[in-house]
Protein backbone atom coordinates (compact mmCIF):
# COMPACT_ATOMS: atom_id res chain seq x y z
CA UNK A 1 0.00 0.00 0.00
CA UNK A 2 1.33 3.44 -0.99
CA UNK A 3 -0.12 6.33 1.05
CA UNK A 4 0.60 10.01 1.62
CA UNK A 5 0.79 11.89 4.90
CA UNK A 6 -2.60 13.59 4.35
CA UNK A 7 -4.22 10.15 4.40
CA UNK A 8 -4.66 9.57 0.68
CA UNK A 9 -4.05 5.97 -0.39
CA UNK A 10 -2.40 6.12 -3.81
CA UNK A 11 -2.22 2.40 -4.53
CA UNK A 12 -2.95 -1.02 -3.04
CA UNK A 13 -1.66 -4.29 -4.48
CA UNK A 14 -3.83 -6.96 -6.07
CA UNK A 15 -3.05 -9.28 -3.17
CA UNK A 16 -4.24 -6.65 -0.70
CA UNK A 17 -7.56 -6.30 -2.55
CA UNK A 18 -7.97 -10.04 -2.93
CA UNK A 19 -7.29 -10.91 0.72
CA UNK A 20 -9.27 -8.06 2.32
CA UNK A 21 -12.10 -7.90 -0.21
CA UNK A 22 -11.86 -4.09 -0.30
CA UNK A 23 -11.37 -2.37 -3.64
CA UNK A 24 -9.17 0.71 -3.86
CA UNK A 25 -12.26 2.88 -4.35
CA UNK A 26 -13.64 1.68 -0.98
CA UNK A 27 -10.46 2.51 0.94
CA UNK A 28 -9.05 5.48 -0.90
CA UNK A 29 -8.03 7.14 2.40
CA UNK A 30 -6.35 5.85 5.56
CA UNK A 31 -9.42 6.88 7.59
CA UNK A 32 -11.59 4.61 5.46
CA UNK A 33 -9.11 1.72 5.69
CA UNK A 34 -8.58 2.07 9.46
CA UNK A 35 -12.32 2.34 10.22
CA UNK A 36 -13.17 -0.71 8.13
CA UNK A 37 -10.24 -2.92 9.09
CA UNK A 38 -9.46 -2.13 12.74
CA UNK A 39 -12.70 -1.13 14.47
CA UNK A 40 -12.15 -0.03 18.08
CA UNK A 41 -8.34 -0.11 17.70
CA UNK A 42 -8.38 2.67 15.09
CA UNK A 43 -7.00 5.39 17.42
CA UNK A 44 -3.89 3.31 18.18
CA UNK A 45 -3.44 2.52 14.49
CA UNK A 46 -3.68 6.18 13.47
CA UNK A 47 -1.02 7.05 16.06
CA UNK A 48 1.26 4.31 14.69
CA UNK A 49 0.83 5.56 11.10
CA UNK A 50 1.59 9.16 12.11
CA UNK A 51 4.82 7.96 13.79
CA UNK A 52 6.02 6.48 10.50
CA UNK A 53 5.72 9.86 8.74
CA UNK A 54 7.32 11.65 11.68
CA UNK A 55 10.33 9.30 11.91
CA UNK A 56 10.98 9.23 8.11
CA UNK A 57 12.54 5.76 8.27
CA UNK A 58 11.64 2.08 8.16
CA UNK A 59 9.41 0.96 11.04
CA UNK A 60 8.18 -2.48 12.04
CA UNK A 61 4.76 -1.69 13.53
CA UNK A 62 4.11 -5.24 14.72
CA UNK A 63 1.13 -7.56 14.64
CA UNK A 64 -2.47 -6.35 14.31
CA UNK A 65 -5.85 -8.01 13.87
CA UNK A 66 -7.45 -6.98 10.58
CA UNK A 67 -11.10 -7.49 9.64
CA UNK A 68 -11.82 -8.26 5.99
CA UNK A 69 -14.88 -7.11 4.09
CA UNK A 70 -16.50 -10.50 4.70
CA UNK A 71 -15.91 -10.19 8.45
CA UNK A 72 -13.01 -12.65 8.62
CA UNK A 73 -10.40 -11.89 11.30
CA UNK A 74 -6.77 -12.05 10.13
CA UNK A 75 -3.48 -11.37 11.90
CA UNK A 76 -1.05 -9.27 9.85
CA UNK A 77 2.55 -8.33 10.61
CA UNK A 78 3.02 -4.75 9.38
CA UNK A 79 6.12 -2.83 8.41
CA UNK A 80 6.38 0.54 6.68
CA UNK A 81 9.14 2.43 4.89
CA UNK A 82 9.46 6.14 4.21
CA UNK A 83 10.02 6.74 0.45
CA UNK A 84 10.45 10.51 0.33
CA UNK A 85 8.17 13.26 -0.90
CA UNK A 86 5.73 13.49 -3.79
CA UNK A 87 5.96 16.31 -6.32
CA UNK A 88 3.39 18.28 -4.31
CA UNK A 89 5.54 18.03 -1.17
CA UNK A 90 3.57 15.36 0.67
CA UNK A 91 5.52 12.61 2.40
CA UNK A 92 5.12 9.14 0.86
CA UNK A 93 5.18 5.82 2.73
CA UNK A 94 4.86 2.21 1.56
CA UNK A 95 3.24 -0.19 4.01
CA UNK A 96 3.67 -3.93 3.71
CA UNK A 97 1.78 -6.67 5.53
CA UNK A 98 2.44 -10.37 5.93
CA UNK A 99 -0.52 -12.59 6.76
CA UNK A 100 0.66 -14.66 9.75
CA UNK A 101 -2.79 -16.01 10.68
CA UNK A 102 -1.83 -19.58 9.79
CA UNK A 103 1.45 -19.29 11.64
CA UNK A 104 -0.34 -18.09 14.76
CA UNK A 105 -2.75 -21.02 14.48
CA UNK A 106 0.19 -23.38 14.15
CA UNK A 107 1.81 -21.86 17.24
CA UNK A 108 -1.36 -22.41 19.25
CA UNK A 109 -1.63 -25.96 17.93
CA UNK A 110 2.00 -26.60 18.85
CA UNK A 111 1.34 -25.50 22.41
CA UNK A 112 -1.71 -27.74 22.59
CA UNK A 113 0.31 -30.62 21.13
CA UNK A 114 3.03 -30.07 23.70
CA UNK A 115 0.51 -30.09 26.55
CA UNK A 116 -1.18 -33.17 25.12
CA UNK A 117 2.15 -34.96 24.67
CA UNK A 118 3.18 -34.13 28.22
CA UNK A 119 -0.12 -35.51 29.50
CA UNK A 120 0.29 -38.66 27.44
CA UNK A 121 3.87 -39.09 28.65
CA UNK A 122 2.73 -38.67 32.25
CA UNK A 123 -0.04 -41.16 31.63
CA UNK A 124 2.45 -43.56 30.07
CA UNK A 125 4.80 -43.27 33.05
CA UNK A 126 1.98 -43.73 35.57
CA UNK A 127 0.55 -46.59 33.55
CA UNK A 128 3.92 -48.31 33.37
CA UNK A 129 4.51 -48.04 37.13
CA UNK A 130 0.99 -49.19 37.87
CA UNK A 131 1.13 -52.09 35.45
CA UNK A 132 4.50 -53.30 36.70
CA UNK A 133 3.37 -53.16 40.33
CA UNK A 134 -0.12 -54.63 39.94
CA UNK A 135 -0.04 -56.91 36.92
CA UNK A 136 2.20 -59.90 37.26
CA UNK A 137 2.37 -60.56 33.57
CA UNK A 138 5.27 -58.42 32.31
CA UNK A 139 4.25 -58.91 28.70
CA UNK A 140 0.91 -57.16 29.23
CA UNK A 141 2.68 -54.14 30.75
CA UNK A 142 5.17 -53.94 27.88
CA UNK A 143 2.39 -54.17 25.29
CA UNK A 144 0.46 -51.36 26.94
CA UNK A 145 3.54 -49.12 26.88
CA UNK A 146 4.24 -50.04 23.27
CA UNK A 147 0.71 -49.05 22.29
CA UNK A 148 1.04 -45.72 24.09
CA UNK A 149 4.35 -45.00 22.35
CA UNK A 150 2.86 -45.93 18.99
CA UNK A 151 -0.04 -43.56 19.62
CA UNK A 152 2.38 -40.78 20.54
CA UNK A 153 4.46 -41.36 17.41
CA UNK A 154 1.35 -41.34 15.24
CA UNK A 155 0.16 -38.05 16.70
CA UNK A 156 3.61 -36.50 16.31
CA UNK A 157 3.73 -37.63 12.66
CA UNK A 158 0.28 -36.14 12.02
CA UNK A 159 1.19 -32.82 13.63
CA UNK A 160 4.52 -32.75 11.80
CA UNK A 161 2.74 -33.24 8.49
CA UNK A 162 0.41 -30.36 9.35
CA UNK A 163 3.39 -28.12 10.18
CA UNK A 164 5.12 -29.03 6.91
CA UNK A 165 1.95 -28.18 4.98
CA UNK A 166 1.62 -24.87 6.84
CA UNK A 167 5.27 -23.99 6.06
CA UNK A 168 4.68 -24.72 2.37
CA UNK A 169 1.66 -22.41 2.41
CA UNK A 170 3.73 -19.69 4.09
CA UNK A 171 6.46 -20.10 1.49
CA UNK A 172 3.93 -19.83 -1.36
CA UNK A 173 2.40 -16.77 0.28
CA UNK A 174 5.83 -15.12 0.67
CA UNK A 175 6.50 -15.66 -3.02
CA UNK A 176 3.11 -14.25 -3.95
CA UNK A 177 3.56 -11.14 -1.81
CA UNK A 178 7.05 -10.50 -3.13
CA UNK A 179 5.79 -10.91 -6.70
CA UNK A 180 2.90 -8.51 -6.12
CA UNK A 181 5.32 -5.98 -4.60
CA UNK A 182 7.85 -6.30 -7.39
CA UNK A 183 5.33 -5.85 -10.22
CA UNK A 184 4.33 -2.24 -9.35
CA UNK A 185 7.93 -1.54 -8.35
CA UNK A 186 9.16 -2.53 -11.81
CA UNK A 187 6.49 -0.28 -13.31
CA UNK A 188 7.58 2.71 -11.24
CA UNK A 189 11.21 1.96 -12.08
CA UNK A 190 10.50 1.79 -15.81
CA UNK A 191 8.41 4.94 -15.97
CA UNK A 192 10.85 6.91 -13.84
CA UNK A 193 13.72 5.80 -16.09
CA UNK A 194 11.75 6.84 -19.17
CA UNK A 195 11.00 10.18 -17.56
CA UNK A 196 14.67 10.71 -16.76
CA UNK A 197 15.89 9.73 -20.23
CA UNK A 198 13.24 11.67 -22.21
CA UNK A 199 12.75 14.80 -20.10
CA UNK A 200 15.88 15.27 -17.98
CA UNK A 201 17.08 18.11 -20.21
CA UNK A 202 13.77 19.92 -19.66
CA UNK A 203 13.87 19.69 -15.85
CA UNK A 204 15.47 22.12 -13.44
CA UNK A 205 17.90 20.93 -10.76
CA UNK A 206 15.12 20.19 -8.27
CA UNK A 207 13.28 18.09 -10.84
CA UNK A 208 16.41 16.07 -11.58
CA UNK A 209 17.01 15.63 -7.86
CA UNK A 210 13.46 14.34 -7.32
CA UNK A 211 13.76 11.78 -10.11
CA UNK A 212 17.08 10.52 -8.76
CA UNK A 213 15.58 10.22 -5.29
CA UNK A 214 12.61 8.24 -6.62
CA UNK A 215 14.93 5.83 -8.42
CA UNK A 216 17.13 5.51 -5.34
CA UNK A 217 14.13 4.63 -3.15
CA UNK A 218 12.92 2.11 -5.76
CA UNK A 219 16.28 0.36 -5.54
CA UNK A 220 16.11 0.44 -1.76
CA UNK A 221 12.63 -1.10 -1.80
CA UNK A 222 13.97 -3.87 -4.04
CA UNK A 223 16.73 -4.49 -1.51
CA UNK A 224 14.15 -4.63 1.28
CA UNK A 225 12.17 -7.28 -0.58
CA UNK A 226 15.34 -9.29 -1.24
CA UNK A 227 16.25 -9.03 2.44
CA UNK A 228 12.83 -10.23 3.56
CA UNK A 229 12.95 -13.21 1.21
CA UNK A 230 16.46 -14.12 2.41
CA UNK A 231 15.34 -13.81 6.05
CA UNK A 232 12.48 -16.21 5.34
CA UNK A 233 14.62 -18.61 3.31
CA UNK A 234 17.47 -19.08 5.83
CA UNK A 235 14.94 -20.25 8.42
CA UNK A 236 13.63 -23.05 6.19
CA UNK A 237 16.56 -24.19 4.06
CA UNK A 238 18.30 -27.47 4.90
CA UNK A 239 21.75 -27.23 6.47
CA UNK A 240 24.81 -29.20 5.30
CA UNK A 241 27.53 -29.39 7.92
CA UNK A 242 31.11 -29.50 6.67
CA UNK A 243 34.52 -28.46 7.95
CA UNK A 244 35.11 -24.83 6.96
CA UNK A 245 38.29 -22.76 6.84
CA UNK A 246 36.85 -19.62 8.41
CA UNK A 247 40.13 -17.72 8.00
CA UNK A 248 40.11 -18.17 4.22
CA UNK A 249 36.39 -17.41 4.04
CA UNK A 250 36.91 -14.09 5.86
CA UNK A 251 39.95 -13.21 3.73
CA UNK A 252 37.95 -13.74 0.54
CA UNK A 253 35.02 -11.64 1.74
CA UNK A 254 37.29 -8.86 3.06
CA UNK A 255 39.07 -8.72 -0.30
CA UNK A 256 35.73 -8.22 -2.04
CA UNK A 257 34.14 -5.68 0.33
CA UNK A 258 37.29 -3.52 0.45
CA UNK A 259 38.04 -3.50 -3.30
CA UNK A 260 36.64 0.02 -3.77
CA UNK A 261 39.37 2.71 -3.82
CA UNK A 262 37.78 4.49 -0.85
CA UNK A 263 38.13 1.32 1.26
CA UNK A 264 41.75 0.54 0.41
CA UNK A 265 42.93 2.40 3.53
CA UNK A 266 41.17 -0.07 5.85
CA UNK A 267 43.60 -2.07 7.98
CA UNK A 268 42.52 -5.70 8.48
CA UNK A 269 43.71 -8.18 11.11
CA UNK A 270 42.64 -11.78 10.47
CA UNK A 271 43.61 -14.62 12.81
CA UNK A 272 45.05 -17.61 10.94
CA UNK A 273 44.09 -21.31 11.00
CA UNK A 274 40.53 -20.95 12.31
CA UNK A 275 38.37 -23.94 11.37
CA UNK A 276 34.89 -25.00 12.46
CA UNK A 277 31.89 -27.10 11.46
CA UNK A 278 28.88 -25.46 9.82
CA UNK A 279 26.86 -24.81 6.71
CA UNK A 280 29.17 -23.10 4.23
CA UNK A 281 26.46 -21.10 2.42
CA UNK A 282 24.79 -19.87 5.61
CA UNK A 283 28.06 -18.86 7.30
CA UNK A 284 29.00 -17.00 4.10
CA UNK A 285 25.86 -14.91 4.64
CA UNK A 286 26.82 -14.28 8.30
CA UNK A 287 30.33 -13.06 7.47
CA UNK A 288 29.10 -11.04 4.47
CA UNK A 289 26.68 -9.12 6.67
CA UNK A 290 29.05 -8.58 9.59
CA UNK A 291 32.05 -7.59 7.47
CA UNK A 292 30.05 -5.32 5.15
CA UNK A 293 28.67 -3.59 8.26
CA UNK A 294 32.16 -3.23 9.72
CA UNK A 295 33.40 -1.62 6.49
CA UNK A 296 30.36 0.63 6.19
CA UNK A 297 30.35 1.90 9.78
CA UNK A 298 34.12 2.50 9.87
CA UNK A 299 34.22 4.27 6.50
CA UNK A 300 34.12 7.74 8.06
CA UNK A 301 37.04 7.41 10.49
CA UNK A 302 40.54 8.55 9.61
CA UNK A 303 42.28 5.19 10.18
CA UNK A 304 39.67 2.42 9.86
CA UNK A 305 40.56 -0.99 11.27
CA UNK A 306 38.71 -4.33 11.20
CA UNK A 307 39.72 -7.45 13.14
CA UNK A 308 38.49 -11.07 13.00
CA UNK A 309 39.56 -13.65 15.57
CA UNK A 310 38.57 -16.16 18.22
CA UNK A 311 38.77 -16.04 22.01
CA UNK A 312 37.38 -18.02 24.95
CA UNK A 313 34.37 -16.48 26.72
CA UNK A 314 32.59 -18.40 29.50
CA UNK A 315 34.70 -21.44 28.59
CA UNK A 316 33.33 -21.43 25.02
CA UNK A 317 35.24 -20.66 21.80
CA UNK A 318 33.81 -17.35 20.60
CA UNK A 319 34.38 -15.63 17.26
CA UNK A 320 34.41 -11.85 16.95
CA UNK A 321 34.49 -9.13 14.29
CA UNK A 322 35.65 -5.76 15.61
CA UNK A 323 35.78 -2.30 14.02
CA UNK A 324 36.68 1.19 15.23
CA UNK A 325 33.81 2.95 13.45
CA UNK A 326 30.61 4.72 14.44
CA UNK A 327 29.53 2.23 17.11
CA UNK A 328 26.10 2.61 18.73
CA UNK A 329 24.38 3.30 22.04
CA UNK A 330 24.18 0.07 24.08
CA UNK A 331 20.90 1.29 25.58
CA UNK A 332 19.31 0.23 22.28
CA UNK A 333 21.21 -3.06 21.93
CA UNK A 334 18.08 -5.14 22.68
CA UNK A 335 16.64 -4.01 19.32
CA UNK A 336 19.83 -4.72 17.39
CA UNK A 337 18.82 -8.07 15.88
CA UNK A 338 15.18 -7.26 15.12
CA UNK A 339 14.06 -6.97 11.50
CA UNK A 340 13.94 -3.32 10.33
CA UNK A 341 15.62 -2.13 13.53
CA UNK A 342 18.39 0.37 12.80
CA UNK A 343 20.87 2.13 15.09
CA UNK A 344 21.70 4.91 12.60
CA UNK A 345 19.86 7.18 10.19
CA UNK A 346 19.45 6.02 6.59
CA UNK A 347 21.09 9.24 5.37
CA UNK A 348 24.23 8.53 7.43
CA UNK A 349 24.59 4.79 6.74
CA UNK A 350 22.27 3.26 4.13
CA UNK A 351 20.84 -0.20 4.74
CA UNK A 352 17.70 -2.32 4.96
CA UNK A 353 17.72 -3.25 8.65
CA UNK A 354 17.36 -6.96 7.82
CA UNK A 355 21.00 -8.12 7.82
CA UNK A 356 21.52 -8.64 11.56
CA UNK A 357 18.14 -10.37 11.92
CA UNK A 358 19.33 -12.80 9.23
CA UNK A 359 22.65 -13.29 11.06
CA UNK A 360 20.87 -14.16 14.31
CA UNK A 361 18.60 -16.73 12.64
CA UNK A 362 21.58 -18.45 11.00
CA UNK A 363 23.57 -18.55 14.25
CA UNK A 364 20.51 -19.97 16.03
CA UNK A 365 20.40 -22.73 13.42
CA UNK A 366 23.99 -23.53 14.38
CA UNK A 367 22.94 -23.80 18.06
CA UNK A 368 24.95 -20.70 18.89
CA UNK A 369 24.49 -17.17 20.22
CA UNK A 370 25.26 -13.75 18.77
CA UNK A 371 25.60 -10.46 20.63
CA UNK A 372 27.43 -7.13 20.38
CA UNK A 373 29.31 -4.59 22.46
CA UNK A 374 29.83 -1.01 21.34
CA UNK A 375 30.38 2.63 22.25
CA UNK A 376 29.27 5.61 20.23
CA UNK A 377 32.10 6.80 17.93
CA UNK A 378 34.45 4.13 19.36
CA UNK A 379 33.44 1.14 17.24
CA UNK A 380 31.57 -2.12 17.76
CA UNK A 381 32.43 -5.79 18.31
CA UNK A 382 30.10 -8.58 17.25
CA UNK A 383 30.54 -11.95 18.99
CA UNK A 384 29.05 -15.32 18.07
CA UNK A 385 29.41 -18.95 19.09
CA UNK A 386 28.64 -22.20 17.25
CA UNK A 387 27.33 -25.49 18.63
CA UNK A 388 27.12 -24.49 22.28
CA UNK A 389 25.43 -27.80 23.16
CA UNK A 390 28.42 -29.86 22.02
Amino acid sequence: MLHAEDGEILMISNAWEKITGFKHAEISTMDAWVDKAYGIENKHIRSTINNVFAMETTVNEGEFEVTTKSGQKLIWDFSSAYLGRLSDGRKLVVSMAKDITDRKKVEVENKLIQIELEKLLDEAKRSRVSLLSVIEDQKIAEEKIRQLNAELEKRVEERTAQLVAANKELEAFSYSVSHDLRAPLRGIDGWSLALKEDYEDKLDENGKLYINRVRSEIQRMGQLIDGLLLLSRVTRMETRQTSIDLTEMVKTIVSRVTEQPSHKKIKTIIESDLFDIGDNDLLQIVFNNLLENAVKFSSKVASPEIEFGRKTIDEKPTYFIKDNGAGFDMNYAKNLFGAFQRMHKQADFPGTGVGLATVQRIINRHNGRVWAEAKVDEGATFFFTLWEDK
